[in-house]
């Protein structure tokens, strides 16, 4: 645990690229950003803050009922406070448009964000996924007019386990993002997926180079499938960003919302936990970001959180700045122990379950 939080200091002490003094320290965030740990996203070049800014929430799947001045307001205080990444797509419905108005006024030099292209959104599956090559390309001229950018540095594909064709990714999609990085609309290619074997058997095919990939709800107490693969990814300079520590809203004190594909088992030892966390005086929220905002592995660079309000920045911001502690580890472990001795054979994750459905609805 004592090399965990030299790291942690050693990364505190560090000044990214993105530093602007006249921005960051106009305001009283001066401190947050002297506290804010970075780390370096495989071989971009891009150090990026631990807790990075998600815009899922924007879209409004967790209920989270923010208003768009408030959303706003949020993105501008988690810049100035250091937080240096900002993820983004078609999917989180107005999410770029939200993002685009934030930015407006914000130096271009003080943060790094990227976009997806393959899954939009739409009421029902028509029309979901589409990974085209000119789809693909309208989709990025689409984003960066919303995002009133003239590049993004990282271009992703958004959920590669739902194109059912890999020859599509290979040969249309994936060249088709190369073209976006040649013409300087983006700077690195990126793929994401719930399922982490789909990433590796496209990294291991794939015509292009991926500079990063991008994991969600695979890094939590139920599941932390992530930590076994980022060995792989490492050998292949794949840089590996985390994102969802509170699970796509399992591990919330409301509970989970009602389209989570989380087994009853999962939630149910999921409530057990929050009561256990109650018990000691803390929330469920805080007992899971404090987990998945401070990864063990130092190769896991950055943690994206959907932070719609200054209230909850300000909880992830303080969260992410404590050191990891031995005591946090053996809470920790005390939680593993709830999934492990409960979920005995049955696999914490829902893999298969979204695609399942797709499928179904494809007629395959």
């Amino acid at each position: 645990m004592g090399t965990h939080q030299e790291l942690l200091v050693e990364e505190n002490s560090f000044v990214p690229p993105t530093y602007d003094a006249e921005f960051h320290d106009a305001q009283n965030e001066a401190a947050w950003i002297h506290r804010m740990p970075y780390r370096m996203l495989g071989n971009t070049g891009l150090p990026l803050s631990l807790l990075s800014y998600g815009g899922s929430a924007l879209a409004n799947y967790y209920s989270d009922n923010a208003s768009r001045k408030e959303s706003i307001e949020a993105i501008q205080l988690a810049l100035r406070s250091g937080v240096n990444y900002i993820e983004t797509g078609p999917w989180y419905g107005p999410s770029e448009e939200i993002i685009g108005e934030a930015l407006k006024d914000v130096p271009r030099k003080t943060f790094y964000i990227s976009t997806k292209a393959g899954r939009y959104y739409t009421p029902g599956w028509e029309g979901r996924f589409d990974f085209t090559a000119q789809k693909v390309l309208n989709s990025v001229e689409a984003s960066l007019e919303k995002l009133g950018l003239k590049y993004v540095d990282i271009i992703q594909v958004h959920d590669v386990e739902f194109c059912l064709d890999q020859e599509i990714l290979l040969k249309e999609t994936l060249p088709a993002l190369e073209s976006v990085v040649k013409a300087g609309k983006a700077k690195y290619i990126g793929i994401t997926s719930y399922c982490l074997e789909s990433m590796k058997n496209l990294i291991e095919k794939s015509p292009v180079k991926i500079d990063n990939i991008l994991s969600y709800s695979r890094y939590n107490f139920h599941d932390i499938s992530l930590e076994s693969y980022v060995p792989y990814f490492e050998s292949k300079n794949v840089g590996v960003i985390n994102a969802s520590p509170v699970a796509m809203g399992l591990y919330t004190t409301r509970g989970p919302p009602a389209w989570h594909a989380a087994s009853e088992t999962v939630k149910k030892l999921a409530k057990q936990v929050s009561d256990l966390t109650l018990a000691k005086g803390l929330s469920i929220e805080h007992a899971a970001l404090g987990f998945g905002l401070r990864p063990r592995n130092t190769k896991i660079a950055s943690t994206l959180v959907s932070m719609p309000t200054i209230g909850i920045l300000q909880e992830n911001l303080e969260i992410v700045s404590t050191p990891y502690t031995v005591e946090d580890e053996l809470f920790y472990n005390s939680i593993f122990k709830i999934f492990k001795d409960g979920l005995q054979n049955e696999p914490g994750h829902w893999e298969g379950k979204e695609l399942l459905d797709y499928k179904k609805w494809m007629g395959v």
